[in-house]
Parts: structure tokens; C-alpha cells; sequence
């Protein structure tokens, strides 16, 4: 276990909380952050792209001309892929382009995005976070003072509050369902409510495997007891 300190909207330390160092001090492993990303990013993708074929476009089949004696270059059709405003070959067509990662993966991955901003300072825990009036000035005075770059909360915020984040391009909010390692990655500096931290922490903690044993039978199936 380690200790994280607990910061109120002006920065000062009200309080430590027990937190476990596989979450927030885990080994630097880029490769899954990548792994993750480009999980992320190909889920984006829409993959509606497409194109027609010659037996999809307009037109017709027929010969346009004669075989010989044009002086034009034989033809046999005008929808062919070599004609203007004809089939396309091997053009795209709609497909998923998502791809997977494993459960334990995507845990991981998670794990060392946040030990990441730990060991850089940018990771704080928020006692609170609430902006009863819904004024976006009001919530952009407090983020502004944890980062001049941008911030990302993780929390769970009540209506006023997130309408009065809606408008920050800066910053963006997120529930600890929602927690990704591209969002983690594209803020400078990352809040986490003290609510939300048992959250985090639960998604993210280390489950203990239970090795199980095989226990020799006593006796053979064919064996009649005496």
C-alpha cells in the first residue's frame, strides 16, 4: 500500500489516503499502452467507406462498337474498372476494423497509464469536486489551477456540474467506468474525486489466483474394499 495526498479545490492537503501500488506505482510497460490505443482507435474507425463495382454502377453490358475496323481500341464494355465512370476494382467496402485486447491487458495497461502521471505529478485526488451554480467560470477558476494545459476529472458529477465542464475545450470529465488509457494519455493533468477512488481501485485491483491441487485418488475404480 501507499499513501496519496488529498487535495481541495485550492490545492491544499486536507487528508492521505491508502491507495495500492500496483494501480499507481506499476511498472513502465508502453507496449500495452499502445496495444490499448490503437484498440481505442480502431474502434472509431466507421469503416462505411465503399465503392461500386462494375456490376453495381449504372449502365450497360453492350458491345459499344464493333470488334474491328473503328480504328479505336477494341471494346467490350463501358462500365469496365478502365472507363470513365465505370466499376471500381478491388475498391473498399464496409467492414468493422475493430480489434480486441484481453481483460487483463486492458487492466494493466490502465495500471501503469495512471502510475505514469503519478510519477510525473500530474495525478491528484480531489476531496470534492461540485459547482452547484453550473457556471463555467466557476469550474474553469479551479481547474486552471491544477493545470494551464489541459485536465481530465474523474468523477462522478452531478447535472450542474458537468454542464458547467460542457463548454471547456480544455478539460474533460469522465466516470470511473468510462476511465481509458487514450483519455489518460491526451491530458496533462489528471483529478480523480475521493468517491470515485474506490472505484478505481476496485476495477483496477489485483485479484489473487487460488492455485488448486489434484489429490491422488485413494483407491482404483476396478478396487473392492475388504
Amino acid at each position: 500500500m501507499m499513501e496519496l495526498k488529498i487535495l481541495n479545490s485550492k490545492k491544499e492537503v486536507v487528508g492521505k489516503e491508502n491507495v495500492d501500488e500496483a494501480i499507481f506505482k506499476a511498472e513502465f510497460r508502453p507496449h500495452l499502452m499502445h496495444d490499448y490505443v490503437v484498440m481505442q482507435r480502431r474502434a472509431l474507425r466507421q469503416g462505411t467507406a465503399s465503392t461500386k463495382t462494375r456490376a453495381e454502377v449504372s449502365g450497360t453490358g453492350k458491345k459499344p462498337f464493333k470488334q474491328k475496323g473503328t480504328g479505336h481500341a477494341r471494346q467490350g464494355t463501358l462500365i469496365g474498372p478502365h472507363q470513365p465512370g465505370g466499376g471500381i476494382a478491388f475498391g473498399p467496402k464496409p467492414h468493422k476494423y475493430s480489434s480486441n485486447l484481453n481483460r487483463k491487458a486492458k487492466i494493466e495497461a490502465l495500471r501503469v497509464a495512471l502510475s505514469q502521471k503519478n510519477y510525473e505529478g500530474k495525478l491528484a485526488i480531489l476531496d470534492k469536486f461540485e459547482i452547484k451554480s453550473g457556471k463555467t467560470k466557476e469550474a474553469f477558476k479551479i481547474l486552471s489551477g491544477f493545470s494551464d494545459r489541459s485536465t481530465l476529472l474523474i468523477g462522478d458529477l452531478s447535472t450542474e456540474t458537468k454542464r458547467s465542464m460542457q463548454n471547456l475545450a480544455s478539460s474533460k470529465f469522465l466516470s470511473p467506468e468510462g476511465l481509458n488509457v487514450m483519455d489518460l494519455l491526451k491530458f496533462d493533468q489528471i483529478l480523480i474525486t475521493k468517491d470515485s477512488l474506490a472505484k478505481v481501485n476496485d476495477r483496477l485491483k489485483v485479484v489473487a489466483t487460488k492455485k488448486t491441487t489434484t489429490k491422488k485418488a485413494s483407491a482404483s475404480k476396478g478396487k473392492v474394499a475388504a
